[in-house]
């Protein structure tokens, strides 16, 4: 797992630092905030609870953030909104300087990603060229792996017959989006 910032690139630096460390903090508190309990059993990862055990896992775990950058207020707007949407599964937080800092601008915006969102993104997008193949087979730290293609347009990552990972429409975007970026 990793934390992805998505830095406002007009913050370079230590400010991309600092605001990617509020962002966590903002991450946090919105996952923390209501209690955590570890033993709760999750039936959806689509939960907050779920999400608060993403973070948790992170946290203890993983510790590793990477800061892209992300572009100018607007784009970070446009990131914001993509992931506000129902079909994020994933822990994500933004964080605003306030009025007087920098007249309440978007900084930074990070997310819990697992490492199937960022370690195949060659192999996602090798796949996702046209025209688009029912399925592609490929090996990833010798073992042979294939991506198929559900009806419904997602995509499914496989050993065997066992699948690893389902890759939605919301996953392939954010993929396409940071892959567009480079690290600060």
């Amino acid at each position: 797992m990793r934390c992805y910032h998505f830095c406002n690139f007009y913050l370079s630096g230590i400010h991309a630092g600092i605001q990617s460390a509020h962002a966590q903090h903002e991450l946090a508190v919105k996952y923390l905030k209501d209690g955590y309990d570890p033993e709760a059993e999750i039936h959806s990862e689509w939960t907050h609870a779920a999400n608060a055990q993403k973070y948790v896992n992170w946290a203890e775990n993983h510790k590793t953030m990477i800061l892209l950058n992300a572009g100018m207020q607007g784009d970070l707007l446009k990131i914001e909104s993509m992931l506000e949407a129902d079909k994020n599964r994933f822990p994500y937080a933004s964080f605003r300087e306030d009025e007087y800092a920098l007249n309440g601008a978007l900084t930074n915006i990070c997310i819990v990603l697992p490492y199937q969102m960022y370690e195949l993104n060659h192999h996602i997008a090798q796949f996702h060229k046209e025209p688009w193949p029912g399925f592609y087979e490929f090996s990833h730290e010798g073992f042979k792996r294939t991506l198929v293609r559900l009806e419904n347009g997602d995509i499914e990552l496989r050993a065997n017959t066992d699948v690893l990972f389902t890759y939605t429409e919301f996953d392939l975007r954010l993929i396409q989006t940071m892959s567009s970026m480079r690290l600060m």
